[in-house]
């Protein structure tokens, strides 16, 4: 359903001519007669509410980088010739032009067309607001995470049977040493484009990985023209989720990703191919190191490791791969 509204937000963008002067151009959002979405001079794209209650309201405003919310705004619109005058909420994106971005910001307004229905009380919308600027105002202009590590961690929740679970267990803050723990699981992702099956480890992450019993999860694929872009991936996804779970797995993605402009597309059957999973403990790590040395990194070659198998016994993050 989420995805259903989505696409009924973009085509009626799509349907807008970017307005002369320093007004919006907008059109209302079908059953939804209090919703409007629209763009601005600039190319800014604004999703405009008409809430029971907000005439006399505070104008609680947040001004942020990427997005601005206004509330109580008195303002005219004009529907294909229809006026109307109110007071109204305003929510505008400024970096339009991201598409990544974008697609987030539209998840969201289709959150609150779900949560708030027809006609939307202020003080309910209010504190959703709120909420909604708070996860813009944790967007980074800089990625925190590699493009291709990005893509092959969310290559293994498209692989998997219980997304949902998967999303739970991601953990994409760069502070975090391993990327999924599910509490019962714990598995560190490695892409690479090389050809051989060859990863970077930093000796710190692949102790702690073992001493928790983890696993490894090891992708090769590689850059081609027509593949799979994280954009891409992220839609493929949020195909199979409830709205919580789209506005959740967006969040996180947004969250390291930024505003970057991860464009590469990468080759997907070559990591459906390609991923298997390793126990920890049988990847070679380095012993002791002499005192005063710290951040220790190389590169491992497991092509002669064996990888595991399914006995019917796996644990719960993998056996939803399997």
């Amino acid at each position: 359903m989420s995805d259903l509204k989505n696409k009924i937000l973009e085509e009626k963008l799509l349907s807008l001519d970017t307005p002369k002067s320093d007004y919006y151009s907008v059109k209302e959002i079908d059953n939804y007669k209090n919703y409007f979405i629209g763009v601005g001079m600039r190319g800014e794209t604004v999703f405009i509410i008409n809430s029971d209650g907000s005439k006399g309201q505070k104008n609680d405003s947040f001004n942020g980088k990427f997005l601005d919310i206004s509330t109580n705004i008195e303002m005219e619109l004009d529907l294909d010739g229809k006026k109307i005058t109110d007071y109204f909420v305003i929510l505008r994106l400024k970096n339009s032009d991201l598409n990544f971005l974008k697609s987030y910001f539209l998840s969201l307004c289709s959150d609150i067309l779900s949560k708030f229905g027809q006609d939307p009380a202020f003080d309910d919308l209010s504190l959703h607001l709120k909420s909604i600027y708070i996860l813009f105002s944790k967007l980074t202009e800089k990625a925190k995470v590699e493009e291709i590590g990005l893509w092959g961690e969310l290559f293994l929740i498209r692989q998997s049977n219980n997304k949902e679970l998967m999303i739970d267990s991601w953990h994409i803050n760069p502070k975090d040493t391993l990327d999924f723990n599910s509490g019962e699981s714990k598995i560190e992702v490695k892409t690479t484009p090389r050809d051989e099956r060859i990863h970077k480890f930093k000796r710190s992450q692949l102790n702690i990985l073992t001493q928790n019993k983890g696993y490894l999860c090891s992708i090769m694929t590689s850059k081609i023209e027509n593949g799979i872009s994280i954009d891409k991936l992220v839609e493929i996804i949020c195909q199979d989720l409830t709205t919580d779970y789209v506005l959740k797995l967006n969040g996180k993605v947004a969250a390291v990703a930024g505003i970057s402009k991860f464009e590469s597309e990468f080759d997907l059957r070559a990591a459906e191919n390609s991923i298997n999973f390793y126990l920890a403990e049988s990847i070679p790590n380095i012993g002791d190191i002499p005192s005063g040395m710290s951040s220790v990194k190389f590169n491992i070659n497991i092509e002669n490791i064996d990888k595991m198998e399914d006995d019917g016994n796996l644990p719960d993050l993998i056996s939803t791969v399997f």
